[in-house]
């Protein structure tokens, strides 16, 4: 806990690893062996920023104790696909309610789920395009309405009239205004749950999406015959290979004989109540429990 607390109070994280779990052993014999992750790589938000793509490996011990490591580093590279997302904050632009039933009461021919597919694929476009074009930026409007306010602090030093001041408290409504959907936007990308009311934090979240964006790039993976595969080329191959001659392997029907050789414990109450279909407020009450953010709740809402 000190070294966790420390890492905290030093706005550092675990660059993380490949390879074996330990880097050190005393190399004694079984029953008086210690194996520690001692050796790691730690970072700060300055290089996540620049060097985040960066990646640790921990090699084989050759005549040491200790484990090598390489600490390969390679710069940022924003070359994801970014998909669709509905984002919260929408929701609370006047506009919003009526653009979407514009988009939505737009006829569609077709069968019940071809117009549901075709009504959500144009919504999500028209709402792309309202956010980038009417709302923009949330990020670079928080930093505007600073510069504003700070600017009109300063020429309330020197004039405090009436409408230097009614200019400032209104700039202040818009930054307040803008901070609280920056702080909801960051939350939902984070995915934050235990996050009160009130308790912004807004250098913790994007921290998070940081490091959730991290965890979630490929370096590398293995092939159907063992052998790592590096690159995000290589990689994109690798995986069209594999689902391919997965789908396209005849199906192969399993041999459900072996279960009658299973001792069956559960009795024939127990299997009504499996098999039986859940109550209304049962479905409620589940769903309810879900983040606000999960699509599940969104579908069944």
């Amino acid at each position: 806990m000190d070294f966790i607390s420390c890492l905290d109070d030093c706005g550092l994280v675990d660059a993380g690893y490949s390879g074996n779990t330990f880097t050190w052993t005393n190399g004694r014999k079984r029953g008086n062996r210690i194996c520690k992750r001692l050796d790691r790589v730690l970072y700060n938000e300055e290089w996540n920023d620049n060097m985040g793509d960066s990646m640790v490996k921990h090699m084989a011990r050759t005549g040491s104790d200790h484990n090598l490591i390489i600490f390969n580093c390679k710069e940022v590279t924003n070359n994801f696909v970014s998909y669709f997302r509905f984002l919260n904050f929408w929701t609370m632009q006047p506009d919003f309610q009526q653009l979407v039933q514009n988009s939505w009461m737009e006829e569609v021919q077709g069968n019940a789920m071809w117009i549901l597919q075709e009504k959500l694929k144009r919504l999500s476009k028209v709402l792309t395009q309202w956010s980038k074009e009417v709302i923009g930026n949330v990020f670079e409007k928080v930093k505007q309405y600073e510069q504003l306010i700070l600017e009109l602090e300063h020429k309330m030093d020197s004039d405090d009239s009436e409408k230097n001041r009614q200019d400032l408290n209104r700039v202040n409504a818009e930054y307040i205004r803008w901070s609280s959907i920056q702080e909801n936007l960051l939350q939902q990308k984070a995915n934050i749950q235990w996050n009160e009311e009130g308790d912004a934090c807004t250098k913790y979240f994007f921290s998070s999406i940081k490091h959730k964006r991290r965890r979630a790039t490929l370096h590398r993976i293995k092939n159907s015959d063992g052998n790592w595969i590096e690159g995000n080329e290589a990689i994109g191959d690798a995986a069209v290979q594999y689902f391919e001659s997965t789908f396209a392997e005849t199906a192969q029907i399993p041999d459900y004989g072996v279960l009658h050789h299973i001792e069956k414990i559960i009795i024939e109450e127990d299997n009504q109540n499996l098999n039986r279909f859940p109550e209304e407020e049962e479905i409620k009450n589940a769903i309810m429990d879900l983040s606000p953010n999960s699509l599940c709740r969104a579908r069944w809402l």
